[in-house]
């Protein structure tokens, strides 16, 4: 018996190089720009690219919340900063490496 199997396109296209660079950028930020950054790219790049966009999105979130969570504690939290600039750079590496994740718990309130 002879199966009639369809093959469907991948509909989501892997990631290119310069996109890769530019969400890395993103998440990088937490070391040299802040939230500031990942606002910037989204505006410029965010458009043209669902990736650049996604990752945007998640740096975005991910570094305003610990700007937040750093003003609610009055800065109890501070020595907690390595932590949270050592997760920036785990997912920048996975950004380049073309993997779209989120950061575990804010990755569901981004869409």
């Amino acid at each position: 018996m002879v199966e009639n199997k369809i093959e469907f396109p991948n509909i989501e296209q892997s990631a290119s190089d310069d996109e890769c660079v530019w969400a890395m950028v993103c998440h990088l930020s937490c070391l040299f720009g802040g939230i500031i950054v990942p606002i910037v790219i989204y505006k410029l790049k965010g458009k043209s690219s669902s990736y650049i966009s996604f990752h945007a999105r998640q740096a975005m979130t991910y570094q305003g919340s610990v700007l937040v969570l750093l003003l609610l504690t009055f800065g109890i939290v501070l020595p907690l900063a390595p932590l949270f600039v050592l997760m920036g750079v785990i997912w920048s590496v996975r950004a380049r490496n073309g993997e779209k994740v989120g950061y575990p718990i804010l990755s569901r309130f981004v869409s």
